[in-house]
């Protein structure tokens, strides 16, 4: 089960990633509730394509 702490940061994270005109692409909670969301997004530009990644424990 998630913490309200997580799902803040999560929420945190995701608008973060929209404001920077980034795609939220996916998001991973790791077996046996051990707490850590990884939330990835894809950046694309004309000049290039900028994949990143963050996790919250």
């Amino acid at each position: 089960m998630k913490t309200t702490l997580t799902l803040e940061m999560e929420e945190a994270l995701y608008y973060y990633c929209r404001e920077s005109s980034d795609i939220v692409i996916e998001e991973v909670i790791m077996p046996d509730d051990q707490g850590i969301v990884d939330t990835l997004s894809c950046r694309l530009t004309p000049e290039n394509i900028c994949l990143s990644g963050a996790a919250i424990n």
